[in-house]
């Protein structure tokens, strides 16, 4: 597959026509005067400078996947952090009910509450089901079974 094959499986699956911003599909190359979604931008740099013209078919898509998948993890991960200081945070506002909740089930940092597993409320993340840090969301569990 040539590279402009691979950027229009891109531009389809990004949608909104996001990618074709930073793709010259003229001279085959990175549109560095492209401007607006910069996730797009970092979508298009990736698949380019991983693609290798001499693969196969199923080694370019292999590559294109796996290179989005390990971006995939990144971004859940620095999600994960964010989360992790915004808790900082609210645990350092005054009379902060998701604290004591925390504490009175092992801890911020070491505990769980036994109805609603860390391992939920990861896969809940995952999902997009919910943007809560883990112990804001097992509180609002236990108050919306009130």
């Amino acid at each position: 597959m040539k590279i402009n094959e691979m950027m229009r499986l891109v531009a389809a699956g990004y949608g909104d026509g996001g990618t074709d911003a930073f793709w010259d599909y003229g001279n085959e190359m990175m549109d560095c005067e492209g401007t607006g979604d910069t996730l797009a931008e970092f979508v298009v740099r990736e698949i380019h400078d991983t693609f290798d013209p001499q693969a196969t078919e199923d080694e370019q898509m292999e590559e294109a996947i796996r290179v989005m998948k390990c971006a995939e993890r990144q971004i859940h991960d620095l999600v994960y952090s964010l989360g992790h200081a915004q808790d900082k945070l609210n645990r350092e506002k005054k009379d902060n009910p998701i604290e004591d909740f925390a504490e009175k089930h092992g801890g911020y940092w070491d505990g769980e509450h036994p109805g609603y597993i860390k391992s939920d409320w990861r896969a809940e993340v995952q999902n997009g089901d919910t943007l809560m840090s883990y112990w804001e969301w097992a509180y609002n569990s236990v108050e919306n079974e009130s």
